[in-house]
Parts: C-alpha cells; sequence; structure tokens
C-alpha cells in the first residue's frame, strides 16, 4: 500500500519542480527590480528614522525622580526552604519540617546513628573524637 503512495508523490514532487523551475527566472528577475525600487523607500526610511531619533535625543522633557522603593524586612532564616549555611543534615531536617514529615526524618538519623554506632559503642566518646 505504501509503494503506491510513494510512487504518486515523487510523480507530484517532479510536478512542482518543473512549474518552480519555469518560473525561476522570472521571480528572480522580479526579486531584483523590486529591490532596486526599494532602495529608495529604504534611504528615505533611514533618514526619517535618523531624523526621529535627533528629535528624541533633544527632546527635553522633565521626567520625575525615580521613586524610592520600600525595603522590605528580611525573613528570618527559618523562613527560607533553602539555606546553604545550614549543614547538611540540619538542611534536611529543615526541609522535612516544611513538608510535615520531620518525624521520618528523626527516624532516619536514629537508623544511621543504629548503624554507626551499634549497642555496646559509646556514642558520646565517637562524637569527641
Amino acid at each position: 500500500m505504501e509503494e503506491g503512495f510513494t510512487d504518486e508523490l515523487e510523480g507530484l514532487r517532479e510536478d512542482v519542480s518543473a512549474v518552480v523551475e519555469r518560473y525561476r527566472p522570472l521571480v528572480e528577475k522580479l526579486n531584483r527590480r523590486m529591490a532596486r525600487e526599494l532602495e529608495a523607500v529604504d534611504r528615505r526610511r533611514q533618514g526619517l528614522r535618523v531624523r526621529i531619533q535627533d528629535e528624541l535625543d533633544y527632546l527635553g522633557a522633565d521626567l520625575p525622580e525615580y521613586p524610592d522603593g520600600e525595603v522590605a524586612e528580611p525573613f528570618e532564616s527559618e523562613h527560607y526552604l533553602f539555606d546553604s549555611s545550614r549543614a547538611y543534615l540540619e538542611q534536611m531536617r529543615h526541609y522535612r519540617r516544611r513538608q510535615g514529615r520531620e518525624g521520618e526524618w528523626d527516624a532516619v538519623l536514629t537508623a544511621i546513628e543504629d548503624r554507626l554506632f551499634p549497642p555496646g559503642r559509646d556514642r558520646e566518646a565517637s562524637r569527641q573524637v
């Protein structure tokens, strides 16, 4: 089924190419003629743009001063979700607290501590090292 359409599509492409090639010299000639005619218009446009810009440059408008902005008090550090000054574990605790999952994070920390400090190993002595 696909091959029947492929042959027909190829035939259409060839027909379109033949028409395009037949008109190509005429279109190129018209493009060159139009470009010559538009050169004068383009020169006038550029001259007008320069005159308008000159007028704007010397326009003596009295503009008001920029308004003073209102500065809000900075947020407390607890407000920010991320604070690069926090240690990693502190940042994770803060993040989980904001998610309402602080208890989950506490369970993770307890599990890590249990792995690092199995029963019988002194946690306080290890922290002082």
